[in-house]
């Protein structure tokens, strides 16, 4: 009894290496999806986040980021295969949450593909408004967010722009927000408050390029502050941010827009030439470039 008492003490500690050794390989594996996933190496990160599940399958994230690579699927896949890759969707946020319920990023994510994805697809208004309910339980600032969204896919717009003000008046320099809310503004054709809510993303940040692109389509859109949208482009332009935000084709384009508009030909044919000549392929460069002509 005595030796065998000794060769528990013995073998304990190596157990407690071989967990620490299995814990960190489902960290490392975890590590290399979020890379994989980041330069939208889609199928190669599920491969990761489900070979670290299979080490450690009590880890909310794991299920959250294979869900998430799932859902980046979703864009670039067929019919057939969507129906496949919404349930994988759904399954994998749903054992996040099951996981850890104040998983409040499972929980977002699982909201939006509720708002987001047709009813055949699992897509349901209700089940997003019940995420955000969970949400505000936990976060109410994020529950207003999420609000937002579920209201403007309703169409209830006014109702989407008083969740964004009431976010914004918790966190003022947040210009994702601010950008979001002048795009309901702008839809809703209020555009001295689209223009005055991009102007303020702006004046907090400078290098807030999509509010900054905005200001000059709404002045297209509006036909007042010309100038302001053309410098507006000019300085869009000349930083290039790059992608996801609108490429330089379509800033060169928008700006010859604002030339015609001001009467300026000479300056509005050189624009879309130049959209015309970064993207040949786009029909409404030439359109532009043959109206001008």
């Amino acid at each position: 009894m005595k030796k065998l008492y000794v060769i528990i003490i013995m073998i304990i500690p190596f157990m407690g290496i071989a967990q620490d050794s299995e814990q960190n390989k489902s960290t490392e594996l975890f590590e290399s999806g979020k890379s994989e996933f980041n330069h939208k190496h889609y199928d190669e990160a599920a491969e990761k986040f489900k070979s670290a599940i299979e080490i450690v399958d009590s880890n909310s994230d794991y299920y959250l980021w294979l869900g998430k690579s799932y859902h980046a699927m979703l864009d670039q896949a067929s019919f057939f295969e969507k129906g496949i890759l919404s349930g994988k969707v759904m399954d994998n946020y749903k054992k996040a949450i099951k996981i850890d319920p104040a998983n409040i990023e499972a929980r977002i994510h699982l909201a939006n593909y509720y708002v987001y994805a047709p009813s055949i697809g699992g897509g349901s208004t209700k089940k997003a408004k019940e995420q955000a309910e969970e949400i505000k339980k936990h976060n109410p600032e994020q529950a207003l967010m999420l609000w937002a969204t579920i209201y403007s896919r309703e169409e209830k717009y006014d109702l989407a722009i008083a969740e964004f003000n009431k976010y914004l008046e918790l966190n003022p320099t947040n210009t994702e927000a601010l950008y979001q809310l002048g795009m309901y503004y702008q839809r809703l054709e209020k555009f001295e408050d689209a223009t005055a809510t991009f102007e303020r993303a702006v004046k907090i940040d400078n290098k807030a390029y999509k509010s900054l692109y905005q200001i000059g389509r709404t002045a297209i859109f509006s036909g007042k502050n010309l100038d302001r949208g053309i410098t507006c482009f000019k300085e869009y332009i000349k930083a290039d941010p790059g992608a996801p935000n609108p490429g330089p084709d379509s800033a060169h384009w928008r700006l010859g827009m604002l030339y015609e508009k001001k009467g300026k030909k000479k300056l509005a044919k050189k624009e879309y030439t130049i959209a015309s000549e970064l993207n040949p392929g786009e029909a409404k460069y030439k359109d532009a470039l043959e109206n001008i002509s």
